[in-house]
């Protein structure tokens, strides 16, 4: 509940570094903007995998663009984010986005009081994933508690490696379906790209 008091006792002692316990070992809490923009920038140095493989490599995989550094990095980055450039985000807002979210509120009906993080929040991200990937939108529900137990590894990471082998099993024939005929959909794309001779395999696809 003190964390801004301590942060600015630590930064007005001159402190630029402070030691915290993060997932059971010791991190580095960078206390100063220019500091912070520089390790970002410095990935030989301060590479980005280092805090995935403690929080999340085990139940999401250690193919993950997190996980990556160097090389590997950024052809895997080329490879996903072609499909994602700016330039195609309003297309993806008008074709998905705003008939999904006008359908989630259409859903409340005539109800005087609703649970907005419940009815429309909690499901549009999932839903909307669900279409991106070219899924059935019942898919949804079910994404949705498994990516939470995901995101849980910390807390209950049986249920974790659990959620990991359900969705691995449901998703797979999607990519290897979509590999041998590709439809307008995102795995379909990240299942059929290729940059510099390199393509995904279904394990890169599945993180």
């Amino acid at each position: 509940p003190d964390f801004h008091e301590r942060m600015d006792r630590l930064r007005s002692e001159g402190h630029r570094v402070a030691p915290v316990r993060y997932y059971g070992q010791t991190a580095w809490l960078i206390l100063r903007h220019d500091d912070t923009r520089a390790a970002y920038r410095n990935s030989e140095a301060f590479p980005c995998s280092e805090a995935y493989k403690r929080h999340s490599a085990q139940a999401m995989g250690d193919k993950m663009l997190l996980a990556l550094d160097g090389e590997e990095h950024r052809v895997k980055r080329l490879l996903i984010s072609r499909e994602l450039l700016p330039q195609k985000i309003p297309g993806i807002v008008h074709r998905l986005i705003r008939p999904l979210a006008n359908e989630l509120i259409d859903g409340f009906g005539d109800a005087r009081e609703i649970d907005i993080v419940q009815a429309f929040t909690r499901p549009l991200p999932m839903y909307l994933i669900t279409r991106l990937l070219g899924l059935p939108d019942g898919e949804g529900k079910q994404l949705i508690e498994w990516v939470e137990a995901l995101f849980g590894f910390d807390i209950d990471p049986e249920r974790a490696l659990q959620a990991r082998a359900e969705v691995t099993a449901f998703l797979m024939p999607e990519i290897r379906n979509r590999r041998t005929a590709p439809r307008d959909d995102l795995i379909s794309l990240l299942a059929t790209a290729e940059v510099e001779g390199e393509r995904l395999d279904d394990e890169d696809i599945l993180c």
